[in-house]
């Protein structure tokens, strides 16, 4: 079930990546929470891991390269995004390679291949189309759609709309697809919210826009303190892009930030992980005294011992939601 497959997925993100498991935590896999002191305390494990898989033990001859994003479907198919080798694999619910995407014959019968892919989605089968695989062709700015067995069906160009800044670059990183094929989309170069499309490309707006980050001094020290020549050289703030998104059984939309500012975590700013609505507002429940950032504690401007950046999220039963801690390797 997905629960396993969450189990595994923290397994080969620890096998393949050594993350470095520290703090309150005594192994990998131990399970703890917070009091009302704020104080952390082990707690009966959420989850048990039952295997490690590895590239061998799935039957691929060459090893997974930085893969950027995992989606399962409802037969426990397993679909990653192997990025750095240039290929969509997919596995059964046992593990095993069923096949892999990489070269394919585009609308004009020319030899194409992915390149780069950072994101992958699986539609369930409705009226208009069976079970289709989406994936985010990063590297050449596109998103290419396959049938369930890995055939080539059609590629969704960049969308036009005069809303895109003009210096823009299009890289899709993440996608999502609902019931009524309407294509939901981040961008890691647009600023403006998650990307709302037709199943055909047809740009239809923006959901969700983040909030500008940005630090107080260098507010000040921009809006008071600098020439207008030298705020002219200076970067705007603008808001930062999503990471990754996914859609409940619902259609709402579970995004994940990364960028933001650690000091804004606390106090629910930063709002690392959201549950947009049709209209892009957060509707996420928060009834914990603490806003769901990850770990409490962490160490001021550092990476490896940061706050948590989540880099994914699942939902299972009753809304119950698991993000991907990528500074600690957790779940």
């Amino acid at each position: 079930n997905l629960n396993k497959i969450l189990c595994t997925f923290c397994a080969i993100l620890m096998v393949l990546t050594a993350f470095c498991v520290t703090a309150s935590a005594s192994s990998a896999y131990q399970t703890y929470v917070y009091d009302v002191y704020g104080e952390a305390l082990y707690s009966p494990d959420a989850y048990t891991a039952i295997s490690a898989v590895d590239p061998k033990a799935m039957g691929l001859d060459v090893s997974l390269e930085n893969p950027g994003d995992m989606v399962t479907d409802p037969d426990q198919n397993v679909y990653i995004a192997d990025t750095g080798n240039n290929r969509i694999v997919v596995l059964d619910r046992y593990y095993k390679v069923n096949f892999t995407i990489s070269e394919f014959s585009n609308d004009q019968g020319v030899p194409d291949r992915l390149t780069a892919p950072q994101g992958v989605f699986v539609s369930e089968p409705n009226e208009k189309y069976g079970k289709l695989i989406w994936v985010c062709d990063t590297g050449s700015n596109r998103i290419v759609v396959f049938d369930e067995f890995g055939n080539f069906q059609r590629i969704v160009e960049e969308p036009e709309s005069s809303l895109f800044d003009q210096d823009s670059v299009y890289k899709p990183v993440a996608i999502a697809v609902d019931a009524y094929n309407r294509l939901y989309v981040v961008s890691s170069t647009t600023y403006q919210g998650v990307i709302v499309m037709t199943d055909e490309g047809e740009f239809t707006g923006f959901i969700g826009a983040n909030k500008v980050s940005y630090n107080i001094v260098e507010y000040v020290w921009k809006n008071y303190f600098m020439t207008k020549a030298q705020r002219e050289q200076q970067a705007s703030f603008v808001p930062t892009e999503y990471h990754n998104i996914y859609m409940d059984p619902a259609s709402f939309i579970y995004a994940t930030n990364t960028i933001f500012s650690e000091y804004d975590l606390l106090w629910d700013v930063a709002q690392p992980i959201r549950r947009l609505n049709g209209i892009g507002n957060d509707i996420l429940i928060k009834n914990d005294r603490y806003p769901p950032i990850g770990d409490l504690y962490w160490v001021e401007g550092t990476v490896e011992q940061g706050p948590s950046k989540f880099v994914d999220i699942t939902v299972l039963e009753n809304d119950i939601y698991v993000a991907l801690d990528r500074t600690r390797g957790r779940l």
